[in-house]
C-alpha cells in the first residue's frame, strides 16, 4: 500500500526497500492538484491511495485520463477501485514507472 499523507507539505521524495523490491516515490502537493511519481520493483503491483483534491476530480496515469465525472475509464495502467473520505484507491496493473496526477476544481 502506498498512501501519502501530505498535510501541509508541498513535496516529498524517498525510497523504501520491501520484500518485493524497492519502491521509489516523489510527490508535489498543491491546493487542487497532487502529482506523484512512483517507480515499482519488478514484483510489485500495489494499491495506491491518492489524496482527494476538491470536487469533480480527474485522475491521469502516464498522461492517460483514467477517472472523470465519478467514473473509472478504460486504460492500460490501472483501475480506480473505490474511494473513501480522503482518498481514491488505485490498483496498478504492472510494475514500472508511473506519473499519477489528480486535479479537482477550485472552490467558488
Amino acid at each position: 500500500l502506498i498512501e501519502p499523507h501530505p498535510a501541509d507539505l508541498s513535496w516529498a521524495k524517498g525510497a523504501v526497500p520491501t520484500p518485493r523490491g524497492k519502491i521509489a516515490l516523489s510527490w508535489k502537493n498543491e491546493e487542487i492538484r497532487f502529482e506523484m511519481e512512483i517507480k515499482l520493483a519488478e514484483k510489485g503491483m500495489p494499491l495506491v491511495h491518492i489524496p482527494k483534491k476538491g470536487a469533480k476530480a480527474k485522475i491521469w496515469v502516464n498522461g492517460t485520463l483514467i477517472y472523470a465525472d465519478g467514473k473509472a475509464l478504460e486504460n492500460p495502467w490501472g483501475k480506480v477501485a473505490g474511494e473513501e473520505a480522503k482518498y481514491y484507491h488505485l490498483i496498478l496493473k504492472r510494475p514500472g514507472k508511473y506519473l499519477i496526477i489528480i486535479e479537482g476544481e477550485r472552490k467558488r
